[in-house]
């Protein structure tokens, strides 16, 4: 009996921490857009956990109908491709109980945002660990979005 309590406990711990989900604003949509930039302006000092966020977000554009593009190759697009082009900001945050992971899309021309992909995840064994997790699942999140065209 004590077994299938602390197992209860556990079950319940991992699902209120390992969270994810994608909000999609009611005026938006992601019809007719083409081209994503992934938005690294933000500099963050190399962070290896935050580096591997933003390459498990390219690997879901390129499995995606969407193409990448480089922010150097928007000066040589066409009003009409910039028409159709979405800005992924990423972003992580981390304290000692969580991590969370947020994909913001925005669309390039008006700069409104269209959506939020959030993932939190936190077991806290390690931050490097968390901060995996919560990209993983934020990506998850933003493939749902793509889905949602």
């Amino acid at each position: 009996m004590k077994q299938k309590i602390g197992l209860l406990i556990v079950l319940m711990i991992l699902v209120t921490s390992c969270a994810n989900k994608s909000v999609l604003t009611s005026y938006s949509s992601l019809a007719g857009y083409k081209y994503a930039l992934v938005d690294d302006s933000k500099d963050n000092g190399g962070n290896a956990s935050l580096m591997n966020f933003k390459i498990q977000v390219q690997h879901a554009i390129q499995e995606s109908y969407l193409e990448e593009v480089k922010s150097k190759d928007i000066e040589k697009m066409s009003e009409d491709q910039k028409e159709h082009l979405l800005i992924l900001q990423l972003s992580g945050s981390q304290t000692h109980d969580n991590s969370v992971a947020t994909i913001n899309v925005i669309d390039y021309k008006t700069e409104r945002v269209l959506g939020s992909c959030n993932g939190i995840f936190g077991l806290s064994f390690s931050t490097y660990g968390d901060m995996n997790g919560a990209s993983k699942k934020s990506v998850r999140a933003f493939k749902r979005f793509l889905n949602k065209k």
